[in-house]
């Protein structure tokens, strides 16, 4: 008879914590730096929310909400993203990597920090805010992208539609002289 494994062990509860933990899965993924805080960045963060707090600091709940919702207007990556046509993110679900996008190093730190720091409060959607400053920022970088990417391409672009076209024609040229060069063996 095989002996019974109790999965209720303090050592099995650690470990499953351990594989859990979000924080230690982004920071083996490299999505969070641990211990690197810009402190001219959390200088300038903390004197804009101390600016425009308002009566909600004074009422617990509130205060949180109202902590974080500063904090994400303190970044202009949403006017930024606007003053453009383009945008290549629709809606607010993605998670990036620290190490893809340098510019936004500081907004996608802010948005984990929240989402760590509330577990309860994200039933009240109170990271959303810095989750959709993170998303455009990420978009200013593709739009930013995508505009050097057109400058390259529209700097050769006649003579890249003229090439295009002559391959389609030689090609043409090349599938008639073979259907006929085919049709002239099988009256033979």
């Amino acid at each position: 008879m095989a002996a019974k494994k109790d999965f209720m062990t303090p050592e099995a509860m650690e470990e499953f914590r351990k594989e859990t933990n979000k924080e230690s899965q982004r920071d083996k993924h490299g999505n969070v730096v641990k211990g690197k805080i810009d402190s001219v960045h959390e200088a300038k963060v903390e004197e804009y929310i101390r600016q425009h707090r308002t009566w909600r600091e004074s009422v617990p709940i509130f205060r949180t909400t109202e902590y974080w919702q500063l904090r994400a207007d303190y970044y202009p990556y949403i006017k930024q993203s606007d003053t453009y046509d383009d945008f290549f993110i629709r809606g607010i679900s993605c998670h990036p990597r620290l190490s893809e996008y340098p510019g936004c190093k500081n907004v996608i730190r802010d948005y984990f920090q929240c989402r760590d720091a509330n577990r309860v409060l994200q039933l009240l959607n109170t990271c959303v805010p810095l989750r959709e400053q993170m998303t455009a920022c990420i978009n200013v970088v593709f739009v930013k992208n995508h505009m050097k990417g057109d400058q390259k391409f529209n700097a050769n672009r006649e003579t890249y539609f003229a090439s295009q076209q002559e391959k389609r024609i030689t090609k043409l040229v090349d599938h008639v002289q073979s259907s006929r060069d085919h049709q002239k063996s099988l009256q033979d």
